[in-house]
């Protein structure tokens, strides 16, 4: 003890340690010696090794190395250890001194605002869900960038002007760090899986082979990694699993009774304690709540109004509103309650398709975010050869396209665009016509496709608050129809078969169904298996149903015949393979291969399906990916597809906040 630090550390520096025995007297003789001896002033004195030191505790015959005894001298000192006490004197008054500048309140850093610019060719890419991580020291940022598959993560050093890939993480989205910065989890899109990856060069392994959602992944200091699940019979919510794999645990359930669609956007909360996460209500996306996990109790209570959170050590709650603005409150990390009033921190933090944002924070106070929504001007849709010669669709036109699906005749295009929260379908007259918009109920209404008379389109919403597909005119005559939903199921996207008798969709969990539109209305599962399912296409003769699998481990395309689907089965994409679509004359398949490229391959007429020539085309790299993001001409000499990036000044510079806690605490 001492009144002061400065007093402990001169004890500390000089005085004798007293004996352990006195103060106990249950501790061995040989632990008492050996304690002391680690304690000698000199090193010399003390143990050359940790093993000489684990010995001695463990050795009954061991005594001290000549050390003085625990008892204290008495009488004066010798000339020499004067001297030698004056020396310490001198030693000690320097080490206080030090220590003293060492301990006096550092200045409160200055909260620092500046954009960091990811290089061309290292921007964003436009992978789903949330795309940036941050270590918990804030020295190293991963984030999904241009890819082989379309898009794989990237980490770069703070320190450093540019970034690297991260070796075999193709595809990989919804990136987080390990509680000690050096691994990182993520989901595989298309795929269902989470795998880990050491940054130290070693491959990625699998801990999660199928069943997870898109929307978001966290590492928790519990040893645990929790994500965004799909459950049985599609109700979804939060999982578990070791990061280094294992049983899977579920640990919330959607009350559907409550109005909730979805639990998704986990993030781990410090000492094991809970997991914030996001509620996603039937009314709207405007209505989802931030919600926080007690993994104490295993129940859950909302806590406010917004699309995102995550904890400061502060002992605040950060998160997103519906509007863009970041805000703070005072947040109990042992009662799992906010305490207090919020304050506005920022505004115009980017908001993504499905309530997903661009935000992380550090331990330290380092936050990072995206700025701004992505308005006109982020993407263009351009028709492209077979070459690969692109040429633009409307020189005039350019927007935050995400979906598109072309008229039977040509001449018009659904396109979905993203504006600001809400994500609704448009018809453009083709080549330079006007613009009008189809939707206007509920915030999501994308994935468009066309009856086969050309007069109506598909897509899927949210305007009766679970995911369903509908339909509506054109024109917009007439109001959207409901065409296919399933009993606690989202349906997720659907299209019509040639001549018009079936209606095919996907649901989540990933399977497809087909439903009848003729005199017999009956629903059949086409697909509804333990693996991933999505991606369906059927011929223009109605014949055979191309769609993607998770089933080999890698997603990868098949044929089976329509309707009869259980009957025979082909692999066709070798090494992966991604959104296949049929030509108009039904001779050949095309899909999007796992190097990147536009593969056409030969469909031989016959009773049997039988494939020939296989043809690379062109790099689908500069444009979108995903669920309906081409579509193919008529003549099917060209693809319509969205490339992406122009005119986007926020796809490649992120908001970076240095010291935010200081501005929390002043705040």
């Amino acid at each position: 003890m001492g009144p002061t630090a400065q007093a402990i550390i001169a004890r500390v520096v000089t005085e004798t340690p007293r004996s352990l025995t006195a103060q106990r007297h249950t501790i061995p003789p040989q632990v008492e010696a050996a304690v002391l001896t680690a304690l000698e002033k000199l090193p010399a004195d003390r143990f050359a090794t940790a093993a000489e030191f684990a010995a001695a505790l463990a050795d009954t015959r061991f005594t001290p190395r000549g050390t003085q005894s625990i008892a204290a001298v008495r009488g004066p000192a010798p000339r020499s250890s004067r001297l030698g006490m004056a020396g310490w004197a001198v030693a000690v008054v320097a080490v206080v001194t030090a220590l003293w500048g060492w301990m006096k309140p550092a200045p409160v850093r200055p909260v620092l605002r500046f954009a960091m610019t990811l290089p061309q060719g290292q921007e964003l890419s436009n992978a789903r869900g949330t795309r940036i991580a941050i270590s918990p020291d804030g020295s190293r940022l991963v984030y999904n960038g241009p890819g082989a598959e379309g898009n794989q993560l990237w980490i770069r050093n703070r320190s450093q002007l540019t970034a690297t890939p991260i070796p075999g993480t193709e595809r990989g989205i919804e990136p987080t760090f390990s509680p000690d910065g050096q691994q990182v989890a993520y989901a595989m899109d298309g795929t269902g899986a989470i795998k880990v990856v050491t940054l130290t060069g070693a491959p990625p392994i699998t801990i999660v082979d199928s069943a997870v959602g898109a929307d978001g992944v966290t590492w928790g200091s519990d040893g645990y990694v929790y994500y965004d699940g799909l459950t049985g019979g599609g109700t979804t919510g939060l999982m578990r699993v070791r990061s280094s794999g294992g049983t899977r645990e579920q640990m919330t359930t959607v009350d559907t009774a409550k109005g909730e669609v979805d639990h998704y956007w986990p993030q781990a909360l410090p000492d094991g304690r809970g997991v914030l996460f996001t509620i996603q209500k039937r009314s709207s996306r405007e209505a989802s709540d931030v919600a926080v996990l007690d993994l104490k109790t295993g129940q859950y209570h909302t806590l406010v109004r917004g699309l995102t959170a995550r904890y400061a050590a502060t002992g605040h709650l950060i998160y997103v509103t519906d509007g863009g603005d970041l805000m703070a409150a005072p947040f109990d990390l042992k009662r799992l309650a906010v305490t207090g009033e919020a304050v506005a921190l920022t505004n115009g933090v980017a908001g993504r398709p499905f309530g997903a944002v661009d935000l992380t924070l550090s331990d330290n106070g380092t936050l990072m975010y995206e700025q701004g929504a992505q308005v006109t001007g982020s993407a263009e849709i351009v028709y492209v050869a077979r070459d690969g010669r692109p040429t633009l669709v409307d020189s005039g036109w350019a927007g935050n396209f995400q979906t598109l699906a072309l008229s039977p005749d040509g001449k018009q295009l659904a396109v979905s665009m993203l504006e600001g929260r809400e994500h609704q379908t448009w018809i453009k007259q083709l080549p330079d016509g006007p613009l009008s918009k189809l939707t206007f109920d509920g915030t999501e209404n994308y994935r468009p496709s066309w009856t086969p008379d050309g007069r109506s389109v598909g897509f899927v919403s949210n305007q009766s608050g679970q995911s369903k597909f509908w339909m509506k005119r054109a024109d917009g005559s007439a109001p959207a129809e409901l065409v296919a939903s399933q009993p606690d199921r989202t349906v997720n996207e659907g299209f019509w078969s040639a001549d018009g008798k079936w209606v095919v969709y996907r649901t989540t969990p990933r399977d497809i169904f087909a439903r009848g539109l003729g005199a017999d209305t009956a629903t059949i599962p086409l697909l509804d298996t333990k693996f991933e399912e999505m991606d369906a296409a059927l011929s223009p003769d109605g014949r055979w149903l191309a769609y993607t699998s998770s089933e080999s481990g890698q997603v990868e395309v098949y044929v089976r015949p329509f309707p009869a689907t259980g009957t025979a089965k082909w692999q066709v994409s070798t090494n992966g393979g991604f959104e296949p679509h049929w030509s108009h004359n039904g001779r050949e398949l095309f899909y999007d291969s796992s190097d990147n490229l536009m593969t056409a391959i030969e469909v031989i007429p016959g009773a049997v399906f039988t494939t020939g020539k296989r043809q690379k085309l062109f790099s689908v790299l500069p444009f979108a990916g995903g669920i309906r993001s081409w579509d193919l001409t008529p003549d099917d000499t060209r693809f319509a597809m969205i490339r992406i990036g122009a005119g986007n000044q926020n796809a490649n510079q992120l908001i970076v906040v240095e010291n935010l806690f200081a501005d929390l605490k002043k705040q």
